[in-house]
Order: structure tokens, then C-alpha cells, then sequence
């Protein structure tokens, strides 16, 4: 081979050998960056129960129900779920999913503590989620407490109705709702849409009902979500509980949190346990976190 054909085929190698080299250090990188994210977006939470049957006589059958992720959400599809107890896992037409123990020959004063490790793995990478349209009426229909078709409530949502921009109407949607509620602090009983418009407070339960039935007003699809913010692993605490909307935009669902001041933002940090809807409770879904049964048994939650 020529001297000047040898000196051609260098200067090409020159070329391709630092490339491939860039190639395979960028390639340990990206995988770091990636496996970061991921552990980011991952999130470990745990549930503390103790049942204690409070007489001096066994019980013969206890049993106890509790919310698990919301199974339809494909944010919230690819999870862990441990429980040091065997329990079974009933759904309903929503997604809920509910955890169903049963003790039986439960000895007087004994307790049981039940745990439940739920690991949301690498899930929030994922950011579409599909309609149920055998729901659909569900999410745009008026119900108790969402009383989207109220004279009051129709009037105020048109009047934030941007025309054909569904976005814009719900940024003014959002925004109505927390430049004209107050922060009430914790409310036992809910009040529902109605009442928060009609004295301009409440807590997280009512701003998110009025959010839900403006929007519903609005012919927008919307739902309300019962579950916990958690912005790292946590073990979960009574006080923890808290609800916000969710409102269907674009082919997927985004969240609304007026009470909080989130809108379509932080979905990795919204763990849903309960999509809420009066039209489709039944008897296991007709509680807010828990609920249990036999005569003399006390429930706590938290550690």
C-alpha cells in the first residue's frame, strides 16, 4: 500500500475511533442519569394498622378493608405490594382496589398490626392515561356534593368558559377557585361545591369539589381523588390523607390542586387510592380510608 493510500485511511480512522470512543462514555452516563431518574420518580410508602378487639370475650370474625393504589391509572400500574397478613383484592368499575382481611377466633383484648409496603416502581416516567368511556357520563354528570348543574355554579362557569381553548378555561377555572376560597383548616363533614361557593372557604375535600363541578359544568370530564402527597419514601399517617381533582386534557388525565396550588405539575408526587364518585360507591367503597367490622374491634392507623 502506497504511503499517501496508508496516510487517507488514518485520517479516516482518526475520525471514527474518537467517535466510538464518545459513544461508549456516553452510553455508562446516560444509564447513571437514567437509573437517577428513575430512583427519583420512585416512591415507598407504608401503612400501619393495629386492630384491637377492646372486650374480654374472642371475637369469631373480624374483618377489615382498606384502599390499595388505583389500579386504571397506568401512572400508578407497575407496583410492589407486600402485606405481612393475607388479604384479598377486590376492584370495582372505577379501578379502586380494595385490600379485604379477614381474622377469625379473634382473642380478647389482642391486637394485630396489619402492614402494607406498596413500592411505586420507575411508574411516573409514564405519561398517559386512557379514559374509561364507559364512565364518561360519570365524570361530567352532577352528583352529591359535585352539583355542577346548580343555577349558581352554571353562571360562574360560564362565565370562565374561554370558548373553544378547554386549557385556558381550566387555568380560569383554577384560578377563580383560589383567588376566591380561604383555607378553612380540616373539615370533618363534606360540604360539597354548593357550599364552598356559597361561603367562599373550605378545605382540600371542597376546593376540590367546586374545581370538579365547574369543570363538569363546563363539559369538561372531571374527577375527584382521595390518596396522599408524598414527595419522598414515607410512612403514612392518618393526617396525611388528602383529596384533589383530576381533569381529562389532551388524552390524559392531569391534576388539579387548588387547595395546595399545583396544576398540571408534581404528578410523581400524587399517589391516588381512591377515585370518588357517589354514583358508583357501593359496599366495599363506601369508606373514606378504612372500615372494619366485628362488634368491639378498634382500628388506629400509623406506627
Amino acid at each position: 500500500m502506497s504511503l499517501i493510500k496508508q496516510l487517507k485511511l488514518n485520517k479516516k480512522n482518526y475520525f471514527i475511533i474518537p467517535i466510538f470512543v464518545l459513544v461508549l462514555s456516553i452510553s455508562p452516563i446516560l444509564s447513571i442519569a437514567q437509573t437517577l431518574k428513575d430512583e427519583q420518580n420512585s416512591r415507598t410508602i407504608k401503612f400501619y394498622y393495629t386492630l384491637q378487639n377492646s372486650t374480654n370475650k374472642p371475637i369469631k370474625k373480624a374483618e377489615f378493608w382498606t384502599f390499595g393504589p388505583v389500579s386504571f391509572s397506568k401512572i400508578q400500574s407497575n407496583t410492589e405490594i407486600t402485606s405481612n397478613y393475607q388479604y384479598i383484592t377486590q376492584f370495582d368499575k372505577l379501578g379502586n382496589q380494595i385490600f379485604h382481611y379477614t381474622f377469625n377466633n379473634f382473642p380478647p383484648f389482642a391486637s394485630k398490626i396489619i402492614m402494607i409496603n406498596i413500592n411505586f416502581k420507575n411508574t411516573f416516567r409514564q405519561n398517559t392515561d386512557e379514559l374509561n368511556h364507559d364512565s364518561l357520563d360519570l365524570f361530567l354528570s352532577p352528583e352529591k356534593f359535585v352539583e355542577s348543574n346548580a343555577k349558581k355554579i352554571v353562571l360562574l362557569a360560564h362565565s370562565l368558559n374561554s370558548k373553544d381553548n378547554q386549557q385556558k378555561t381550566i387555568e380560569n377555572i383554577y384560578q377563580w377557585v383560589i383567588n376566591n376560597l380561604s383555607y378553612s383548616g380540616y373539615i370533618k363533614n363534606s360540604r360539597g361545591a354548593l357550599w364552598a361557593l356559597n361561603n367562599k372557604k373550605g378545605d382540600c375535600t371542597e376546593y376540590m369539589y367546586l374545581f370538579v363541578a365547574l369543570c363538569r359544568a363546563n363539559k369538561i370530564p372531571a374527577r375527584c381523588i382521595g390518596g396522599y402527597v408524598v414527595t419522598k419514601n414515607k410512612i403514612i399517617d392518618a393526617s396525611d390523607y388528602h383529596n384533589w381533582a383530576e381533569f381529562f386534557l389532551n388524552g390524559k388525565w392531569e391534576i388539579a390542586d387548588p387547595q395546595k396550588q399545583c396544576l398540571m405539575k408534581n404528578k410523581e408526587q400524587y399517589i391516588a387510592m381512591k377515585i370518588m364518585s357517589h354514583h358508583a360507591e357501593n359496599h366495599i367503597t363506601d369508606f373514606q380510608r378504612f372500615k372494619v367490622s366485628g362488634e368491639g374491634i378498634k382500628v388506629r392507623m400509623g406506627q
